[in-house]
């Protein structure tokens, strides 16, 4: 079984809640008539709310500000 590529293009919305960044075909609502457009794949509309994290863990501190061997990767990807 072949499936096609689909390319919807990039992330261009963001959530107006959490600012989190989504495809326009994510939106909650399918009608193309309304104004705003509304997800509910990541906060629920505004529903869910994570705290921030104080501190990111060592690992992930590390790769972010390139002190590990895999940061170059990472960050160039």
């Amino acid at each position: 079984m072949y499936l096609a590529h689909v390319d919807v293009g990039d992330c261009s919305i963001e959530c107006p809640y959490c600012q989190a960044q989504l495809w326009y075909e994510e939106r909650s609502d399918k009608c193309k008539r309304l104004k705003q457009v509304d997800f509910s794949l990541c906060c629920q509309k505004g529903k869910v709310q994570l705290s921030l994290l104080k501190k990111p863990p060592q690992l992930l501190l590390k790769l972010l500000k390139g002190e590990d061997t895999t940061s170059q990767h990472l960050l160039h990807t």
